[in-house]
């Protein structure tokens, strides 16, 4: 931990793939219901009931790309009008596409921020 509010990059694994794993909902959600709305998720909460103690380093690696792999491969199945369709996530005005940068920039922002103050 650089900081006390911070976790260690054990932890940072679960962060990453989580809120992946729930951001592809809404976007489908979204496609095939013309952007109805979807409640958001605490990714705190989600994090405080991950138990990682027994995980490997290779174990939070696969999961990952698992999960990047599927959001690849369902963005890849929508059509670019599909993609611009608009919906509600956690009270946001939100396009099937901007969450598709958001769950890139996530991970962009986190790889940096582990580059600066971890390694």
């Amino acid at each position: 931990r650089y900081a006390e509010r911070n976790g260690t990059t054990a932890l940072i694994f679960p962060h990453f793939t989580a809120p992946e794993r729930c951001s592809v909902f809404p976007m489908l959600k979204f496609v095939r219901h013309g952007g109805m709305g979807i409640p958001g998720f605490d990714h705190d909460a989600f994090a405080k009931h991950a138990d990682v103690s027994q995980r490997t380093k290779q174990s939070f690696i696969d999961e990952f790309e698992a999960v990047r792999m599927s959001t690849i491969e369902f963005l890849n199945s929508i059509t670019p009008e599909e993609s611009l369709i608009i919906g509600k996530a956690n009270d946001v005005k939100v396009s099937v596409r901007a969450m598709g940068y958001v769950a890139y920039g996530h991970i962009a922002h986190h790889c940096s921020v582990i580059n600066e103050k971890y390694l």
